[in-house]
């Protein structure tokens, strides 16, 4: 896995990128649906496995034709390089894995909010913004 930090404003253009619609016809929306779907299924399976959603992560249930998802972590336990690997895992399993990312907002309540800060998993890269302190960028790339 590789690591990267952006300043606030190149991360937003990144997720301009990845959030933007892709133009398809109304039966690959169909098919695009069923993938985003099973995608946010199988996240929210291998995620559970090792932490309980709602007190330590969501995935947005939520969509659209792009091809970025988005969820969130709330804990401290969870914010480690196993949750990036699971991501990235799971997107590599679909197919156009290579177009698939995955956006993470850092909401944890015990941490200050100007530390908090996002970050993108795709491929296998893992993208954060520079406002996350140095102890959350370290944690992404231990284990825990």
């Amino acid at each position: 896995m590789e690591y990267e930090t952006l300043n606030q404003s190149s991360f937003d253009t990144l997720c301009s990128k990845l959030f933007a619609n892709v133009e398809m016809t109304e039966e690959m929306r169909v098919n695009f649906r069923e993938t985003i779907f099973a995608i946010q299924s199988e996240l929210k399976r291998r995620l559970s496995q090792l932490w309980t959603e709602h007190a330590d992560f969501e995935v947005a249930f939520d969509y659209s034709y792009c091809l970025c998802l988005a969820g969130a972590i709330y804990s401290e336990r969870i914010f480690c390089r196993k949750y990036v690997l699971i991501v990235s895992d799971v997107l590599s399993s679909f197919h156009g894995s290579s177009d698939w990312a995955y956006h993470t907002s850092h909401e944890d309540v015990s941490t200050p909010e100007n530390d908090r800060g996002e970050f993108v998993v795709t491929g296998a890269k893992c993208v954060m913004t520079e406002s996350m302190n140095a102890k959350w960028r370290m944690r992404l790339s231990e284990d825990a």
